[in-house]
C-alpha cells in the first residue's frame, strides 16, 4: 500500500504541476490570440484612414485649383470694375449729370447695382471656396495624424507579438513534456482546466482512501503491540 500510495503522491503532483503550466500556458495562448486581433483590426483601421486620406487630398487638390481660380476672377472683376470707373471717370464733362447715376455734384462715384451684385456673388463665392480648401485642409492634417499613429500603434503591436509568441514557444515546449499532455490532446483548450481539476480531485480521494487504509493498518499494529504487552506470560 505504501508503494501505491508513493506513485499517488507522484501522480498527483504531476497533475498540480500539469494544471499550473497549463493555466499559464492557457492564458499566454488567449494573450497571443488577443493581441493578434487587435493588430487586425488596427490594420483594418489604418487601411480605412488611409483610403479616406488619399480620398480627401484629391479632394484638398481639387479646392486649392478651385480657390485659386475663384480668387482670379474675383481680382479681375475688380479691376475691370476700377478699370470701368476709370473710363467713366474720363468722359464725364463738367455740369453734366453723370450718365449713371444723373448726379451732379459727385460725378465720380460709380452706382452699378448689376456690378455690384457680380462682384458681391463672386466675393460669396470665393469665400465659400476658400473655406471649403480649409475645411478639407483640417481634415488631411487630421488623417495624416491619426495614420501616422495607428503605424506606431502597429509596430509596436507586431513587437508585443513577437515577444508573445515566443514566450508561447517555450512554454508549449515546456507543456509537452509533461506527463498529462499526451492525456488532455483529445480535450479542447476550453475543458482542459476543468479535466485536470476533476482528476486532481479524484486524485486526492484515492490518496485519502489510501491514507485511512494505511492509518487502519499502522493501528491495528499498534495495537496488537499493545496487546501483546498487556498478555501476561505464563
Amino acid at each position: 500500500l505504501q508503494i501505491e500510495k508513493d506513485e499517488i503522491d507522484l501522480l498527483l503532483n504531476a497533475a498540480i504541476e500539469a494544471q499550473s503550466a497549463w493555466d499559464f500556458l492557457y492564458t499566454v495562448k488567449k494573450d497571443d490570440k488577443a493581441l493578434r486581433q487587435k493588430e487586425v483590426d488596427t490594420q483594418a483601421d489604418f487601411q480605412l484612414k488611409n483610403r479616406q486620406l488619399q480620398e480627401v487630398k484629391t479632394a484638398l487638390q481639387t479646392a486649392f485649383v478651385t480657390k485659386e481660380t475663384s480668387e482670379q476672377l474675383l481680382q479681375q472683376a475688380r479691376l475691370s470694375a476700377s478699370e470701368n470707373v476709370e473710363m467713366l471717370r474720363e468722359q464725364l464733362i463738367d455740369n453734366t449729370p453723370c450718365p449713371v447715376c444723373g448726379s451732379e455734384s459727385h460725378p465720380y462715384v460709380l452706382h452699378n447695382q448689376q456690378l455690384n451684385h457680380v462682384l458681391k456673388t463672386l466675393e460669396d463665392l470665393h469665400q465659400n471656396n476658400e473655406k471649403s480648401y480649409l475645411d478639407y485642409f483640417g481634415t488631411s492634417n487630421r488623417l495624416e495624424q491619426e495614420c501616422k499613429n495607428l503605424s506606431q500603434i502597429i509596430a509596436s503591436q507586431k513587437t508585443e507579438i513577437s515577444e508573445k509568441s515566443a514566450l508561447l514557444a517555450t512554454k508549449s515546449t515546456i507543456w509537452e513534456a509533461l506527463f498529462f499532455a499526451k492525456k488532455m490532446e483529445p480535450i479542447t483548450d476550453e475543458q482542459k482546466s476543468v479535466w485536470i481539476e476533476e482528476q486532481i480531485k479524484d486524485i486526492k480521494g484515492e490518496q485519502l482512501d489510501l491514507y485511512l487504509k494505511i492509518k487502519a493498518i499502522s493501528d491495528e499494529k499498534v495495537q496488537l503491540e499493545k496487546d501483546k504487552i498487556t498478555i501476561p506470560y505464563t
